[in-house]
């Protein structure tokens, strides 16, 4: 584990070549390869460009299903567009406080959550602790980030003449009801995909921390249970940033837009891991949250779906004019996604 944690050794040599060594000679096995001779590289960047054909079939998938005369109201017949940022400095004030009272706000509620051991949670009814974790308390920050849209919105921009409307926030029935099942619909197929790389190819999508693969049966009530706490979050973060920030509030380019909202959501995890283990690296000692030695290991866990899923749910929105679209469909990826990787584990 020279230079490196349990993690970040699969990407260096020579504790490979080790751990390599040590499996031939305790299992006696006989081969012409050189220790060195390593293909978990290679395939980790094939797994790569899985998850990424996976998320662009979320995007794309959805795009085609919207056009058709079945999720046809889901969608929008005109593109949104970036909204004009309101001239007035205040406008600006409030959008820099939301962003960093949230990324305040996340950061103490995730160390609140490692205090309260909820990760390490194991009951009748919840049995994943780890999903249980993520889904809490992206639950919470969830609620923390509708407050203060509410405060924004009643303080500040009512009174500057923004109506709900012009933020695609109401949805009717017919329409509610098509973006649930469009998003059912390319959700299933998405799973569907999975399975069927791995019966026709025995292979699936993974890399480091992060897969898309088969599950068991066993699986799906956990899922079930921790929907509700992914889909408010996701849900959540869709509305933030296409309702309420698509607009030139960052510049008129529209990738910065995107690219610094996407570096905010996932922003909290990246402090916690990049300061804990900021802190092993120095001292040598990953004492810097207690006994919890756990924690920067599980806040990089969630880095890649905080800020790449931003990414589908804008896609999604720029050409149907529905955050909700992308974000019930990120919410159920992230949620099979977290389920399949966490073991399940039973009480005492």
């Amino acid at each position: 584990m020279e230079n490196g944690t349990h993690g970040t050794v699969l990407f260096l040599s020579q504790p490979c070549t080790d751990a390599v060594q040590f499996m031939v000679r305790a299992f006696n096995m006989k081969t012409d390869l050189a220790d060195s001779n390593h293909i978990y590289p290679v395939k980790m960047v094939g797994g790569l460009l899985g998850l990424i054909g996976l998320m662009l079939f979320m995007v794309y998938g959805t795009l085609c299903l919207v056009r058709t005369s079945l999720f046809k109201k889901a969608g929008s017949e005109e593109p949104a567009r970036m909204r004009q940022a309101d001239a007035y400095k205040g406008g600006s004030v409030w959008l820099w406080v939301c962003l960093l009272s949230a990324t305040a706000f996340s950061v103490a509620s995730a160390l609140t959550l490692f205090g309260l051991k909820v990760d390490k949670h194991i009951g009748n009814y919840f049995l994943q602790g780890m999903p249980l974790f993520y889904g809490v308390w992206g639950c919470l920050n969830a609620i923390f980030m509708i407050a203060l849209t509410i405060l924004w919105y009643r303080s500040y921009a009512r009174k500057r003449g923004t109506k709900v409307s012009d933020l695609d926030l109401p949805i009717g029935g017919g329409r509610l009801w098509q973006t649930i099942t469009l998003a059912l619909t390319v959700s299933l197929l998405a799973i569907l995909l999975i399975f069927t790389c791995k019966f026709l190819f025995n292979s699936d999508f993974r890399f480091w921390y992060w897969a898309a693969r088969p599950f068991t049966a066993d699986k799906i009530p956990e899922m079930l249970k921790l929907l509700p706490f992914f889909l408010v979050a996701y849900g959540t973060t869709s509305v933030f940033i296409n309702s309420l920030n698509y607009s030139t509030s960052f510049g008129r380019n529209s990738t910065a837009n995107i690219g610094l909202l996407a570096f905010f959501n996932m922003l909290p995890a990246l402090l916690i891991a990049v300061v804990g283990y900021g802190y092993f690296f120095v001292t040598g000692v990953n004492g810097l949250f207690g006994n919890n030695t756990q924690i920067p290991d599980w806040m990089l866990t969630p880095l890649v779906p905080l800020a790449v899923m931003p990414l589908v749910t804008r896609a999604i929105y720029r050409h149907t004019r529905n955050p909700y679209l992308g974000g019930i469909i990120t919410a159920i990826i992230v949620t099979v996604m977290t389920c399949i990787n966490s073991q399940i584990s039973f009480p005492a």
